[in-house]
Formats: structure tokens, sequence, C-alpha cells
């Protein structure tokens, strides 16, 4: 409304409300509101002809309004679940994870590099986890003001578990794609100890790192030899 009042309905007015709601956003750190503040701002000057300050009021005081009933509504009627939405990313990073080690870790052990679209699944991957741990995090922030039962807490704890060990498998799997390729001088056993290995934490992957048989720890022990 400012500009519109000192410079009328021109472009420049347009231009100059959607830069400075842009940039007020971003320096408050309110980057989910940006497209809409933004949009808002414009969409106000073709209606705004005159009384200026009183159609500001009007603005501020309907905007308010909107902003606390849409609070109290998620507040206490319809409350967010990100159990849910951290669940299935977990589902997700397990499948995902474990194609990606099928697809690529048995050609490393043969002395190839990594090809382009593993890379890509890779920073898909990666971008998946960083979603899923910040879902853990507005869960977290969430417990301050809603209560949750004794299951659910069980239930989230060990999903954030599970992507505690998705992000070190992940990380590993990263920084091997970076690295770069030797050749390495393995015996038949060595090599089929290590494919068996490989196998063996798909698997675990594949079940949600559930259940861990026996076999595999004789695996490690072997490795470790």
């Amino acid at each position: 409304m400012t500009f519109t009042f000192f410079l009328g309905h021109q472009a420049i007015s347009y231009a100059l409300a959607a830069m400075f709601t842009i940039v007020t956003c971003q320096k408050l750190r309110l980057h989910a509101g940006t497209l809409v503040a933004t949009l808002t701002a414009v969409a106000m000057i073709p209606i705004t002809a005159n009384h200026y300050f009183t159609a500001f009021l009007i603005r501020l005081a309907t905007t308010s309004t909107g902003i606390i009933v849409s609070t109290l509504v998620n507040f206490f009627i319809f409350p967010p679940h990100y159990t849910k939405m951290i669940f299935g990313c977990t589902e997700d990073l397990f499948a995902k994870t474990a194609n990606i080690m099928e697809e690529w870790i048995p050609a490393l052990v043969a002395g190839k590099g990594v090809k382009k679209e593993t890379a890509q699944d890779l920073s898909k991957l990666t971008l998946l986890l960083h979603k899923a741990i910040q879902f853990v995090q507005y869960e977290q922030k969430d417990w301050k003001y809603h209560q949750h039962t004794k299951k659910e807490m069980r239930s989230f704890l060990t999903m954030q578990k599970q992507l505690h060990i998705l992000q070190q498998i992940i990380y590993h799997i990263d920084n091997l794609a970076r690295v770069s390729i030797e050749t390495c001088d393995w015996s038949q056993s060595e090599r089929e100890i290590l494919q068996r290995t490989i196998h063996s934490i798909i698997a675990i992957l594949r079940n949600r790192c559930n259940e861990i048989d026996e076999e595999h720890f004789k695996l490690i022990a072997e490795l470790d030899k």
C-alpha cells in the first residue's frame, strides 16, 4: 500500500511490493510463507483506491484473524502428525538404500566407478534423509504442546534409531562414491565373504533392521580377520 500511495497503480509498485515482501520474508526466515505473502502483497494493489490507512487496518485485522484461527485449528482440532510422514520416509530410505547397495556395491568391489544414475540416486537419497530428520525435529517440538502415549513414544524412538542407522549407512555409501577407485587384490575366498556380507546387509535393510541373524555376525567376524 505504501508504494501504491506514492507511485499509484504502476508496474513499479507491483515490482517493489513483490521485491520488498520477498526480502522481508527472507530476513525473518519465513521461507515457507514467502510465496503466499508475495502474492497477497501484489493482490492488494488493484483493490486499494483510497483511504489507505483504513484499508491497511482492515487488511491487518483480517490477516491476524486468519492466522489466529488457523493456529487454533492446527493446535487443538487438527494437530500435525509427523510420525506417519517419518514412517513413510523411513520405509523409502530402507528400500532405496538396499536397492543402491544391490546395484552398485558389487560393481565397486569389482573395481568399477559410480554411474551417473547411481550418483543421482544417492543425491535423492540424501535429500530424503534430510527431509525425514526435519520431520523428526518437528515431532520433537510438537511434544512440548501435545500429550503422547508411551506406545507412540516407543514407536517414535524406534524410528529415530532406525534413521540414525540409515544416516550412517548413507554417509558411508556417499563417501565410497566420492573416493578414487583402486583395484584390490582380493583372493577368491575374500571376495565371496565380502559378497555374502553385502547380501546380508541388503537383507537386513529390506527387513528394516528388525532382525539380524547370527550368520551376519559371523560374516562380520570373518571380515575383521
